[in-house]
């Protein structure tokens, strides 16, 4: 598994295959349920149009990308605005690769790419009750900012380190272990 930024790797068609699937097959077990009370009922065209307009400045997908397969089986849809913060949203990983680390890969790359962008800070939002995604964002040193019955806010802070540990992102090994124990260690303390 691989991860990749739709912008620098033009796979849109193999993105929109994997949000057909989400919508026609495993919807039930995604963020856009209906008990998913985040994106509940979340239209695939809206999804389907910020794939069309993402630009690599303000906005892009990060995908996991199964090279055996030839298919993503993972996404998150990440924007920058011009206060150095960076917002996750639409995280989705297929439910045959779940366990597999593809949410940790796309959530490692995802801070490293908003570092080297001289992002300073992470938020995202998932339903209260999705433990496994809370679980994950707290090891990534995510703190709740705010919760009610349905949502729960998360931001982070990203260290200055992450701008120099990985100089160049392109060539990158990137697989489950891109942030290893070592570097995940450094992001907690």
């Amino acid at each position: 598994m691989v991860i990749r930024h739709l912008s620098n790797y033009n796979c849109k068609v193999k993105l929109r295959e994997f949000i057909e699937d989400l919508f026609s097959t495993w919807k039930h077990e995604s963020s856009f349920s209906k008990e998913n009370i985040c994106c509940p009922q979340r239209p695939i065209n809206e999804i389907m149009e910020k794939v069309d307009t993402v630009d690599g400045n303000m906005s892009d997908f990060i995908v996991a990308f199964d090279e055996k397969t030839e298919s993503i089986c993972g996404m998150l849809y990440i924007t920058f605005d011009s206060n150095k913060l960076a917002y996750i949203s639409l995280v989705n990983v297929s439910p045959k690769y779940r366990r597999m680390k593809a949410g940790f890969s796309l959530l490692s790359y995802s801070m490293i790419l908003s570092a080297k962008r001289g992002i300073e800070g992470i938020m995202l939002d998932t339903w209260n009750g999705n433990d496994r995604a809370i679980a994950l964002f707290e090891k990534f040193g995510f703190i709740k900012t705010s919760a009610n019955d349905k949502i729960i806010e998360f931001k982070t802070n990203l260290p200055r380190f992450l701008q120099e540990a990985y100089p160049n992102l392109e060539s990158l090994s990137l697989d489950h272990s891109i942030l290893n124990n070592d570097v995940l260690k450094s992001i907690l303390s």
